[in-house]
């Protein structure tokens, strides 16, 4: 399928993460020209030698997406750089691992504001340089989490729910500047942020799965490029689970198992 992705030009926050480096490379590989902001420096050096190595070239940014102005001033430097903007990716976020009665109230705010309001200023900031282009499309990464959260993890979950909704609201906002905005949720994908859990629970992790493996960042990236590119063109508002078939049914192990589990 062509994506007709050529020569757009990409926007990814958070994009020298392991899922945000894998989808602005698989934008890349489309043709698209492609900016990353992070928090980190390091982290951006470290993905341009990677882009280097596949021999891409990248605008790079550091970006706190709790600031308005420092998105809205990368998102200027992307179309004073490219021309414009026709695709922004939310794709920074952090966790926030602590019970919701133990959890401060700074931290509470930190992971919200991050994750759920991140996201809000990431639309805005991108929403302008869209309607000069006679439209766009906006992904936002959210997690499997929204839909089923997870205790002790609680405040990062609520944020994604949140974000799942946000989806839907700026979907229906920006339909009539032919804006597009939808969502992924990532179930739990082997990442360096991950590879302690992975090492260690690894067995209890794929439990809940059917696919009976853990996702990669490439599973996530494609989804992504989908989304935004052509083949997603009547698919607005919707949150697409990438998850390898997560709680489809209560006993996911049971086909492997030639349905010797007894439930």
């Amino acid at each position: 399928m062509d994506m007709k992705l050529r020569d757009k030009v990409v926007v990814v926050t958070g994009g020298a993460g392991d899922i945000g480096a894998e989808t602005s490379l698989e934008f890349l590989r489309e043709g698209c020209k492609v900016a990353v902001c992070s928090r980190s420096q390091k982290s951006l050096d470290k993905f341009r030698e990677k882009v280097s190595a596949e021999g891409f070239s990248v605008l790079t940014g550091v970006v706190n997406v709790r600031s308005q102005e420092n998105l809205d001033q990368f998102a200027k430097k992307t179309a004073d750089t490219y021309g414009g903007i026709d695709i922004w990716v939310n794709c920074h976020g952090i966790e926030g691992y602590s019970p919701l009665l133990e959890c401060t109230e700074e931290f509470w705010d930190e992971v919200l504001d991050i994750n759920l309001s991140g996201t809000w200023r990431g639309i805005k900031a991108a929403v302008p340089y869209m309607e000069k282009r006679g439209g766009g499309s906006i992904v936002n990464v959210s997690s499997f989490c929204s839909i089923v959260p997870t205790a002790k993890n609680g405040v990062y979950s609520i944020s994604k729910a949140a974000v799942d909704s946000l989806t839907k609201v700026m979907a229906a906002e920006l339909a009539p500047k032919n804006i597009r905005v939808n969502a992924v949720l990532p179930g739990f994908i082997a990442t360096q942020m991950t590879a302690d859990k992975v090492e260690t629970i690894k067995d209890m992790l794929i439990q809940p799965i059917s696919m009976r493996r853990l996702g990669n960042p490439g599973d996530i990236a494609r989804g992504i490029v989908f989304l935004a590119g052509d083949g997603g063109r009547y698919i607005d508002g919707h949150a697409l689970v990438i998850s390898g078939g997560k709680f489809i049914v209560q006993n996911p192990q049971d086909p492997w198992n030639n349905y010797q589990g007894g439930y």
